[in-house]
């Protein structure tokens, strides 16, 4: 019979096993969806200069994003801000209102029923928000219809590479 000591060590040791396996699994997942967004394998000097992020260290890419969505934010106060995919963190990290009557992520079949699109778009429609802010253009999981909506309504300011800025026409 094992002794309560080694029952323990073999216990930690399992959890420490598995916990390192699915960190692994985790991160390796987030790079191969976002190698080139957020994922880098370098970070910036320095923690993130923003409020909500106070003390995160990231990469240059997300150093530079918020600095350029908080130059546009500066270059349109007042205006009503629709975050896109990848970016839903920036109602909270410059304290907007995030849209009301939209799924947090579009991803019909998964987060919204695809019989609930047509609806979704028509109200996002009706807000007409001013700006739109993606990064890289990102439309991931946007329904054609809808990408064909935001073209048809806004005008593409590319000037924040790598963050794209959509002004309502």
């Amino acid at each position: 019979a094992r002794l309560p000591f080694e029952q323990f060590a073999v216990f930690v040791a399992l959890a420490l096993l598995f916990g390192g396996l699915g960190g692994c699994f985790t991160r390796h997942r987030v790079r191969g969806i976002g190698y080139g967004a957020f994922f880098e394998y370098q970070t910036a000097p320095g923690t993130v200069q923003n409020p909500y992020f106070k003390g995160m260290v990231a990469g240059p890419i997300f150093h530079d994003v918020i600095q350029k969505v908080s130059k546009i934010l500066a270059s349109h106060p007042g205006a009503s801000v629709y975050f896109g995919p990848r970016m839903q963190w920036g109602y909270a990290a410059f304290d907007l209102p995030s849209p009301i009557h939209q799924p947090v992520i579009w991803d019909p079949g998964t987060t919204i029923g695809v019989d609930e699109v047509p609806r979704y778009m028509l109200d996002w429609d009706n807000q007409r928000f001013d700006l739109l802010i993606f990064l890289n253009g990102d439309a991931t999981f946007f329904p054609r219809e809808f990408v064909e909506l935001i073209g048809n309504r806004y005008r593409v300011d590319t000037s924040f590479a790598p963050v794209t800025l959509l002004i309502r026409k």
